[in-house]
């Protein structure tokens, strides 16, 4: 990437005005910058401009360069930085003003670059005060007490890095951190005890080279080592050499850690460009040939500590072993080229590593890099200026190095934002629209073109919201799911006004591919909303809505969040509804009476004879099992239709508790009333190899028109069933009973196309039982009353499936339990609730509950899940009259409203 045009100042490209100027030019800004790819790096080499005797100096117009290349770190030493001793050799502390005048260099901000930081060396430069300082009389005789004073004494004196060639300085203290620089000045031991435990420098100064060649063990014996021999005990024999290596290698430990990208500064404020460090004026005996040798001796120590990851002779080096990011250009003589090992060099030679040729040298540079003695220097032959025409024309042209924008900046802040992005289509789609904090839901694959939230809701979540893309599900459905919806969201927000509320979850089947599903669990839940009404001004009860999911298949997922709700709120009590009976039902409630959670569940609409009876003591329903409905049917098929067989279908699947129940318990019940019994499968699983269910409906025509067929199986397959028997047996049907399952199909009108057709069907409630017109109840009722106060005229109608009316007995089932608990204002426990129910009993002091859908009374015997001769009816329904409603043609059990009155001569229920 390249800038603006370069502006020398005055006699600044008096020392490029060469051959191979322009070459040499553009291979350091090739190697200033650093790669845009985060995991690649440039290798950088010393590259040492070997100068004619009357050359001049290309560092000036290099140096003029880079001061107008903002964001380029660099600094330019020379031996002037340093006094010579009074021998004229380099004193002793020569190496190390040297590196501390490229510390306060590199140290300054550079453009939009953060400042390179050099704790490592900071820290290095207090133990060389230490060896350096002279022993004086007030000195105490405690070491750790020395030590103290010389820590402090460097803080309060704050030593300086200064360059004099251009005139920087900075602080070494601020390399520390902050705490330390405030616990030394007040308490120097604890300061020291906190920067070797907190603190990394003073762990990797413990294991350098120069702590295992003392054989120190600790960061703290080193010190003392140090600070002994600074008082004048020779034992250590700690050398000048071995300090200006620590030197060294401190200072390039900082750099290293500088350019990391491992760390999350160092990945999202990522440097875009190397620090480049001028030495001047290098020759055989001075310090900069010194220090020059120190970084090369640093280089290949590090080189062999990671040897693992280099590569053999004669390959191309891995980055990562032979990186250090500092480009360092030197300017010297031939005579210091001994002691760097670049003896093979000839001067001699006039094509020998010119400037011109800098691309190649550097690539075969590279190459060798690999070798087993590698060499860090790079020669390059600088020829005496002989000015050609246009050179200095095309040098003012040459583009500075652009300082490229830290991309990885920006590519974090793309990353958050990209994170951001993703967690909003998270949460409002793969989590319907809940945040973190609250209930969550998850979408799943309901059909190819729509999903269904599945989960625990929240007064946020809208379950019905695009019901209406369902096909049959009309606008007027729709809006009613959603009216009643949002009153019950309505009633939770009075709800919780009272200090005194309760909890409940309605888990039900919310989501279905069938619109007769989504009319039943509009009736349940506008049964729900009548019982929040009225209970308002008592205890009133906060319901959450839950969905199981089509087929109630994520039944246990949704139980475990409600066991999570319901460990951080203790007014959440009771679950209610609990679907249809599906393995995915009896899962969810497994899950609910494990000992960690101990939550009662009152069921609505399931039938399935184990759920009640073998699942667990803290299920009850408010409806009868299948086993009530089988031997209610066969009563009716013996003593009113006079049936002498009967042919039972049902569905072959595994997961529906339901089918393979009922076709059981009417086997047992057909049997019982003396009549022969032949059951027929049908398929739901296409792998099956059984009949589907139009097949099955066909055969059944073989009954004729005396025989009896009793439909075992769901209302999702009954029209494809009885489809089959009009293509087989129009106006020769046989007689058709059923279960409970298609009384919703019947009201929908599924019978208008079959005209010659009977169906009789078993409800476990309807507004039937109080007449055709409901006259018996509409005045007298109070559930009546309250829906169509609440839901207009039509009453007597939408309560014919008798959805509402057990969903209003199921709240109330629960409101009584609490009642009976006593508790007064707290919340009570679930166990205190499950009593409470179980309570609802004519063998309690507190007797039955006098239920719309019928008497509710749980014995202490046999099977205390199910009301004891519970309510149940057989309906009528005949196909081609879509204007005549179902006709109640049997009502047994216990219904002291009903007009008229329940049958005297019905079976009493059987034990389980």
């Amino acid at each position: 990437m390249r800038s603006k045009r370069w502006d020398p100042a005055n006699n600044s490209l008096d020392g490029l005005l060469f051959e191979g100027a322009p070459a040499l030019l553009g291979q350091l800004d090739d190697l200033v910058l650093r790669p845009s790819r985060w995991w690649r790096e440039t290798l950088l080499p010393i590259i040492y401009l070997v100068r004619e005797p009357t050359a001049g100096n290309p560092l000036d117009g290099i140096a003029d360069r880079l001061r107008q290349a903002q964001g380029v770190p660099h600094s330019r030493i020379d031996e002037q930085e340093n006094p010579r001793a009074d021998n004229n050799q380099p004193s002793v502390n020569s190496l190390h003003q040297l590196l501390d005048g490229a510390v306060a260099d590199l140290s300054q901000h550079s453009g939009r670059m953060r400042p390179l930081r050099f704790p490592h060396y900071s820290l290095a430069v207090w133990l060389t005060s230490l060896i350096m300082n002279d022993a004086t009389p007030h000195q105490p005789d405690d070491p750790g007490r020395r030590v103290d004073i010389v820590l402090r004494d460097f803080i309060k004196n704050r030593y300086r890095f200064q360059n004099i060639t251009t005139n920087t300085e900075i602080s070494a203290i601020d390399e520390f951190p902050w705490w330390f620089r405030i616990a030394v000045p007040l308490l120097p031991s604890l300061g020291l005890r906190l920067m070797r435990i907190f603190w990394r420098p003073p762990r990797w100064v413990a294991r350098n080279r120069i702590s295992s060649d003392h054989g120190c063990g600790s960061f703290r014996e080193l010190v003392r080592k140090f600070m002994e021999q600074g008082l004048g005990d020779r034992r250590h024999n700690i050398k000048q050499d071995e300090i200006d290596r620590l030197l060294v290698d401190a200072f390039m430990e900082d750099l290293r850690r500088g350019y990391r990208r491992t760390t999350l500064l160092g990945v999202g404020r990522r440097r875009t460009t190397y620090p480049v460090l001028l030495i001047d004026k290098v020759g055989s005996t001075d310090s900069c040939l010194r220090l020059l040798e120190k970084i090369s001796d640093s280089r290949t120590h590090s080189l062999r500590k990671n040897r693992k990851n280099t590569a053999g002779p004669g390959r191309q080096p891995r980055e990562r072993a032979y990186f250090h990011p500092l480009l360092i250009i030197t300017r010297g003589d031939s005579s210091a080229l001994d002691g760097i090992g670049l003896a093979s060099y000839r001067p001699e030679d006039p094509d020998s590593y010119a400037a011109a040729d800098v691309t190649y040298h550097y690539r075969e540079w590279c190459r060798a890099l690999a070798s087993s003695s590698p060499v860090w220097f790079l020669p390059l032959r600088v020829p005496i200026e002989h000015p050609t025409p246009g050179l200095r024309t095309e040098l003012t042209e040459i583009p500075l190095p652009a300082t490229p924008r830290p991309v990885m900046t920006y590519a974090v802040a793309a990353l958050l934002i990209a994170a951001a992005s993703f967690t909003t289509y998270s949460t409002y789609y793969t989590h319907c629209g809940t945040w973190f904090w609250e209930p969550q839901l998850t979408s799943q694959a309901l059909t190819t073109d729509r999903d269904q939230c599945v989960g625990l809701g929240s007064s946020n979540h809208r379950f019905f919201d695009d019901v209406g893309k369902v096909h049959g599900v009309g606008p007027k459905l729709t809006g009613d799911l959603q009216a009643v919806e949002a009153m019950i969201y309505q009633n939770n927000d009075l709800a919780v006004e009272n200090p005194h509320y309760l909890t409940v979850v309605h888990l039900s089947q919310l989501s279905s591919t069938d619109p007769a599903d989504y009319r039943s669990e509009l009736e349940q839940l506008r049964g729900v909303a009548i019982v929040q009404q009225e209970n308002m001004t008592d205890r009133p009860v906060r319901v959450l809505l839950a969905n199981g999911g089509y087929g109630m298949n994520y039944g246990k997922t949704v139980a475990e969040e409600i066991a999570r709700a319901a460990s951080k709120d203790n007014t959440l009590v009771a679950v209610v509804g609990l679907g249809i009976s599906r393995t995915g039902t009896r899962d969810a409630m497994l899950r609910l009476a494990r000992p960690d959670t101990h939550i009662p569940m009152i069921g609505t609409v399931i039938t399935a004879t184990d759920l009640a009876t073998q699942t667990t003591r803290y299920y009850h329903q408010v409806g009868p099992t299948n086993q009530r409905e089988a031997e209610v049917a066969a009563f009716y098929a013996k003593t009113r239709l006079h049936a002498q067989s009967i042919v039972i279908y049902y569905p072959d699947d595994k997961d529906d508790l339901y089918g393979d129940d009922l076709k059981v318990q009417s086997e047992r019940a057909f049997a019982a009333q003396g009549m022969t019994v032949t059951k027929e499968p049908y398929q739901i699983d296409p792998s099956l190899t059984c009949d589907d269910p139009n097949s099955a409906g066909q055969k059944a025509c073989q009954v004729g028109p005396q025989g009896f067929v009793f439909y075992a199986g769901r209302a999702e397959q009954f029209l494809a069933f009885l489809k089959g028997m009009q293509n087989k047996c129009e106006g020769k049907y046989p007689h058709v009973l059923g279960g409970d399952s298609i009384a919703r199909l019947v009201l929908d009108g599924g019978l208008d196309d079959f005209p010659g057709l009977t169906v009789d069907y078993v409800s476990l409630a309807s507004s039937l039982a109080w007449g055709p017109d409901c006259s018996g109840a509409s005045n007298r009722v109070g559930f009546f009353i309250s829906y169509r106060n609440l839901f207009g005229a039509g009453t007597c109608t939408s309560l014919r499936d008798g959805s509402s009316i057990l969903a209003y007995d199921v709240l109330q089932v629960f409101t009584q339990g609490d009642r009976n608990t006593n508790t007064g204002g707290d919340p009570p426990t679930t166990d205190a609730v499950l009593a409470g129910i179980t309570n609802i009993s004519d063998e309690s002091a507190f007797g039955p509950l006098q239920g719309t859908s019928g008497q509710i009374d749980y014995p202490r015997t046999g099977d205390q899940a199910v009301p004891q001769d519970k309510a149940i009816l057989v309906l009528r329904g005949s196909g081609g009259t879509p204007s005549m409603p179902p006709q109640r043609v049997l009502l047994c059990g216990q219904l002291g409203t009903a007009q008229p009155p329940p049958e005297d001569n019905c079976p009493q229920q059987a034990p389980p």
